[in-house]
């Protein structure tokens, strides 16, 4: 098995939404049955550091993918829902074998 994802979830502050939203990141990650290490993030900071993916709000998706050409990014409307993120984890990770 190889290294463990890096994920950062974005919200406004990366105090709120974002805590929410790496709950429902974690769920998905466990239902595929991979290993990630899941951060929390402000726009600001996030835009700093590098991940492997990021997942936020249509709001951030534009200022991501400037900062980051090339970013792989889960556009996420409801923070719940974990079956969505996990079917854009398959995709993400299915298009790089």
């Amino acid at each position: 098995m190889g290294k463990p994802l890096k994920i950062i979830c974005i919200c406004g502050l990366g105090i709120g939404s974002s805590f929410i939203l790496a709950e429902t990141v974690r769920r998905a990650v466990e239902a595929l049955g991979l290993q990630a290490r899941i951060e929390v993030s402000d726009y600001s900071t996030a835009a700093l550091q590098d991940a492997d993916i990021y997942v936020t709000n249509v709001s951030f998706y534009e200022k991501i993918k400037q900062q980051k050409p090339g970013a792989r990014i889960i556009v996420v409307q409801d923070y719940t829902d974990h079956k969505y993120i996990a079917d854009e984890l398959s995709k993400i990770l299915e298009r790089e074998k």
